[in-house]
């Protein structure tokens, strides 16, 4: 028996897969990617510092509980965390400038008057007082501004941050021994007079 040869089996060549088709979203978002990456983001818009805003929350502060006698540190803390729930930066106001608007609101004086040229003279002189009698000093040169009683040794406590009265009253000798005041001790009772600005209290 011939027998035929057996043909030898070819197998077809396999197709190559073809590649999963592309992922739109997936593209999308990495090109959105590379576009913030090389577009920098559009800075937030700043808010503008109003004085009259400044001497609203500098206000709000002085009319805090206890806020007498809390330390200049913590006020400004407080004041900076209302600053930035309004939107503004927590250093629109210094802590110098801070600390004398917080002296002239506790002095008495309204927005209009605290920059009058008056008060820039009381100003002048305060600045070259230590900062913890500075405050003092303001409400004596307001009182005597205005030409009112001499304040009691509980509103010049208050105004230097202490509960001793002793201690508030100290600090009189210690303006008029830097020359700043000229303390009379009358019977009708104390009087404060401001050394080159001519005001005296009644």
């Amino acid at each position: 028996i011939i027998l035929e040869p057996v043909q030898e089996f070819t197998p077809r060549p396999r197709r190559e897969s073809r590649p999963p088709p592309p992922d739109l979203l997936a593209q999308l978002d990495a090109y959105g990617a590379e576009r913030e990456a090389e577009e920098p983001a559009p800075a937030a818009a700043a808010i503008e510092a109003d004085p009259d805003h400044l001497w609203e929350l500098v206000a709000e502060v002085v009319a805090g509980e206890g806020s007498d006698y809390k330390p200049l540190a913590t006020l400004y803390q407080d004041f900076q965390l209302r600053a930035r729930i309004q939107g503004l930066s927590r250093n629109v106001l210094e802590l110098g400038p801070f600390h004398r608007m917080l002296a002239t609101i506790r002095a008495g004086l309204d927005r209009e008057r605290s920059e009058s040229g008056d008060w820039k003279q009381a100003q002048a002189i305060a600045a070259t007082l230590p900062e913890d009698v500075q405050g003092v000093f303001l409400l004596l040169a307001r009182t005597a501004l205005d030409g009112e009683t001499c304040p009691g040794d509980e509103a010049l406590a208050r105004a230097y941050g202490t509960h001793s009265l002793g201690r508030a009253r100290r600090q009189l000798n210690y303006l008029e021994e830097r020359e700043v005041i000229v303390l009379q001790e009358t019977p009708l009772g104390r009087r404060v007079a401001i050394v080159g600005l001519g005001w005296q209290t009644a």
